[in-house]
């Protein structure tokens, strides 16, 4: 099953950081503590996201297939392709193993402002087929858009491309 994403959801505005940077990923990158600039990309999404990345930035992705594993974002860090193409988009994030979700963007257990857009990419669940391409948990404000999700499957149980729960909406608040 295919889901194209072309409208926002959640927008509500993003607070910037003062010192908001762009983070570069190009499959042509290395992973090192000093990648990240335009002529030194990293080159995986995952170590950008997670070990460069601070809130307000921008991880911004070369055209190509990244193989990753989950990434596990930070609040306030966005994701987008360099050349923003839809509906076909050129940057595609498949899964390296068989994980739950692709892009993991979690606060618990309490809600917190996510400050999250995510934009131009490709969501391909083959070919580990994970659960949810992206699973949003306690996070608010956070824009998905021009985003292509598919081949989320589980065998054993009926799955979905995006996820969302909150522990506000679990406790009856």
């Amino acid at each position: 099953m295919a889901i194209a994403l072309a409208v926002g959801m959640g927008v509500l505005g993003f607070g910037e950081s003062v010192n908001a940077a762009d983070i570069h990923v190009s499959l042509s990158g290395t992973d090192s503590p000093s990648c990240g600039s335009q002529a030194n990309p990293c080159r995986h999404i995952e170590y950008a996201v997670e070990q460069r990345a601070v809130n307000g930035d921008t991880v911004r992705v070369e055209d190509g297939t990244y193989v990753e594993n989950t990434i596990s974002f930070p609040l306030g860090v966005s994701l987008t392709a360099v050349n923003q193409v839809y509906p076909n988009p050129v940057v595609t994030i498949q899964a390296a193993s068989v994980v739950a979700a692709v892009l993991d963007l979690v606060s618990s257990p309490t809600v917190q402002d996510g400050s999250h857009e995510i934009s131009y990419i490709d969501i391909d669940g083959a070919p580990f087929q994970p659960k949810y391409g992206i699973r949003v948990t306690d996070r608010n404000n956070i824009h998905i858009h021009h985003c292509y999700l598919h081949d989320h499957i589980d065998l054993y149980e009926w799955t979905r491309a995006i996820k969302i729960t909150s522990s506000d909406i679990d406790a009856g608040k």
